[in-house]
This record gives structure tokens, C-alpha cells and sequence, in this order.
């Protein structure tokens, strides 16, 4: 006898897992970027003054080329705020993960099994990190708002000076 009437493993199979699998590939992809480009940050820092020690058999650009990409990585680093994205990735992921063993394991706030209680709580978690997502992107906005505003003030100034 089959039956159309979701179960309590339905949730977990089609929004818990789903939602903790997004969460720990980001968490990975934000580590692996963080990881590298702090590799390229320290690879072209410490070359810089190994150019000096061989300065008549490096071309004399190389040592600003090599500033440039530690510069520019270091800048990504801080646009992207890779290591503060690895960790909350994580920190929702495992979260998640641990709240479905609770579940399956039928302890702590599930030892009589809802799964009224897992949903709630997961979808607790996953809404927070829409709140926070939706918050940084409100901040992001305004603060390029703010940028253009005083571009646009600067452009005006300089004008009525000429």
C-alpha cells in the first residue's frame, strides 16, 4: 500500500539535507578561497625581498608585480569576507547536522520524536541566516549609496571651484 502523506524523513530528506549540503559547499568554497589567496598573499610577500638578494638577475618590475598581487589578494580577502562566510557556513551546517542526529537518536528536545519540533527548529536556524544575509546586503547598499553620494558631493565641490 502506497501512500501520498509525507513522513517525518520526507523533511529531512528533501529541505534539511538539501539546505545542510548548500550550507557545507559553501562553507568549503569559502575556505578553499580563503586558504588560497593567503597562500598568494604570503608566496608574493616573501619573494619580494628574495629579489633583492638576486636584484641584478630579476627584472626590476618584478618586485612591484609581486607587491600588486599580494595587495590586490589581501583586498579580496577583506571584500569577500571569505573567512567570516566559511565560518558561518559551518557553523549552520553543523548545526543542522546536529539537530537531525538529536532527532534520529531520538534525544535531548526529541526523546518523544516530533518532527514538528525538528522543523521549527531547523527552519529557526536557515530563517536567521536569511535575516543576516538580507541585513549585510541592506548594509552593502547603503554603504554604496553613501560612496556615491559623496563622490557625487566631491564632483560638485570641485566644479563650483573651477
Amino acid at each position: 500500500m502506497s501512500t501520498d502523506q509525507p513522513t517525518d524523513y520526507d523533511y529531512i530528506r528533501d529541505r534539511l539535507d538539501d539546505q545542510t549540503n548548500w550550507y557545507e559547499e559553501k562553507a568549503n568554497a569559502a575556505k578553499r578561497n580563503f586558504h588560497r589567496l593567503n597562500v598568494v598573499i604570503m608566496v608574493a610577500s616573501a619573494s619580494i625581498p628574495l629579489l633583492g638578494v638576486f636584484g641584478d638577475h630579476t627584472p626590476r618590475e618584478l618586485d612591484s608585480i609581486l607587491g600588486g598581487i599580494a595587495a590586490l589578494s589581501s583586498g579580496l580577502l577583506s571584500l569577500y569576507s571569505w573567512q567570516h562566510l566559511w565560518t558561518k557556513y559551518r557553523g549552520a551546517a553543523e548545526t543542522l547536522t546536529q539537530e537531525k542526529m538529536l532527532f534520529l537518536s531520538r534525544a535531548g528536545p526529541y526523546v518523544g520524536g516530533s518532527i514538528d519540533l525538528l522543523v521549527e527548529r531547523c527552519e529557526a536556524v536557515m530563517a536567521n541566516e536569511r535575516e543576516n544575509w538580507a541585513r549585510a546586503m541592506q548594509n552593502a547598499n547603503t554603504r554604496e549609496a553613501r560612496k556615491k553620494a559623496i563622490a557625487a558631493a566631491r564632483h560638485a565641490t570641485k566644479k563650483q571651484k573651477r
